[in-house]
């Protein structure tokens, strides 16, 4: 599977097209069409939803299941790669945030892989042996090949 050069990042809620150079908006900042807080961005490569963080953002317990309702919107069985690059700290919450997500993925035969999952959060996942449970990829085209 190929990516293209430039796929537009896209606001979950409103499916307007964000950020002409690629970049993730700060967390918080509100969308320029719809006004709501972006949080995430997302950008579809063939039928695999791309999701990336904003910079700076720690999830919480709700939002994972905002994340897992649009996930289940675009497929009844979602192929999804998480691009970590912008997180530097996970709570408990957001560890577990990513089990639950992985395992309702799972039980809708969709998939889940994980990218760009840098020190020392990746260290966090290898303590917790969580690097047995995901496929975790260098980055976004390696993690699109492994689908």
């Amino acid at each position: 599977m190929q990516a293209p050069e430039r796929i537009p990042s896209r606001c979950p809620l409103c499916g307007n097209e964000l950020n002409p150079d690629n970049s993730p908006p700060a967390a918080e900042s509100p969308c320029p069409h719809c006004g709501k807080p972006l949080w995430f961005v997302h950008k579809q490569v063939e039928h695999v939803v791309i999701v990336e963080f904003s910079p700076g953002r720690i999830l919480k317990d709700g939002e994972f299941q905002v994340l897992r309702e649009f996930l289940f919107a675009q497929s009844p069985m979602p192929k999804v790669i998480l691009n970590l690059t912008n997180c530097q700290y996970f709570s408990d919450t957001t560890l577990a945030g990513f089990i639950l997500l992985y395992k309702r993925l799972t039980e809708a035969r969709g998939k889940l892989k994980i990218c760009s999952l840098r020190s020392p959060m990746l260290d966090v996942f290898k303590l917790a042996r969580l690097d047995q449970l995901f496929d975790i990829f260098d980055d976004e085209k390696s993690a699109l090949a492994g689908f």
